[in-house]
């Protein structure tokens, strides 16, 4: 892809980004919130814009089975419900709020690796009585899903 296209779309995501992190800046916290969200959703929007090009490439070869990607959820309404729930709980500082929001998400999309992963990650940080045991069942869970998702079997080797 020539340099000039990548750089249309860094600057698009870097747009879209802003407008989008204003958005939910402002919603999260009405007195200067706009103006934080917008700075770090310019930033991540930039990055993501900046990296399409690559992931293009990288999408030239595909995988060997797109629904048990652990990047990409199976295509459905419902794991595009589950995947808008995996990014703001990405976006959440408060881990029981994660937890809540990646279970919904798993519900949605049962065979996405990816929220079996960060579910089990948020189980193993809230640290609670049984939640090592749970940790470990979302983390064997994503590699049923897929056997080849390395940060799923790094995660349940230090446990």
């Amino acid at each position: 892809m020539p340099a000039a296209q990548a750089a249309d779309k860094a600057l698009l995501g870097a747009l879209i980004g802003a407008g989008a992190g204003a958005a939910i800046g402002h919603s999260v916290k009405r007195g200067g919130g706009a103006g934080t969200g917008a700075l770090i959703g310019a930033v991540g929007g930039y990055v993501i814009g900046n990296q399409m090009d690559k992931s293009a490439e990288q999408s030239a070869q595909p995988p060997a089975s797109p629904a048990k990607s652990a990047s990409i959820p199976p295509a459905t309404a419902n794991c595009g419900r589950a995947n808008d729930l995996l990014d703001q709980a990405d976006r959440s500082r408060d881990n029981d709020t994660k937890i809540y929001l990646l279970e919904k998400a798993s519900g949605l999309c049962p065979d996405y690796a990816r929220i079996h992963n960060d579910l089990g990650v948020a189980y193993y940080q809230r640290n609670g009585r049984f939640d090592r045991d749970r940790a470990r069942d979302e983390f064997n869970s994503a590699l049923r899903i897929n056997p080849d998702y390395q940060i799923a079997r790094d995660n349940l080797a230090r446990l």
